[in-house]
């Protein structure tokens, strides 16, 4: 660790929008102390609204990879595509569609535990 990077770590957290305030340690020129404020009721909210957005996104994930899956599975249908049969791709189509539907259970399931770890603070 480089002490002359100090002040411009301290910068860093400061100006990273999350609303801390560091100070350099005046004993230790390489020290940096981040008091960390008692979270908010407002601050909580703020927090269980951005686990959503996040739990969004990673269902938008498993929808894109769902739909590049069943674009290979539509050409198994349609017998484009060579040693696999209309039945098998009809089966693995609907196992896509369970695992997609059981992951965004899943993330719906953290969502909640997470929810009710932050409000509970």
């Amino acid at each position: 660790f480089d002490p002359s990077t100090a002040p411009a770590v301290r910068d860093a957290v400061r100006d990273s929008g999350k609303n801390l305030n560091p100070m350099m340690d005046e004993n230790d020129k390489g020290t940096i102390v981040v008091p960390m404020p008692r979270p908010s009721a407002e601050t909580r909210a703020s927090v269980v609204k951005q686990l959503g957005k996040q739990t969004e996104v990673a269902k938008q994930r498993v929808r894109r990879i769902r739909r590049g899956a069943q674009d290979v599975v539509k050409k198994g249908k349609d017998g484009k595509l060579e040693g696999v049969s209309k039945d098998d791709a009809f089966r693995v189509g609907k196992e896509i569609d369970g695992v997609t539907e059981e992951v965004g259970g899943v993330l719906d399931g953290i969502l909640k535990k997470k929810t009710e770890d932050v409000m509970a603070i």
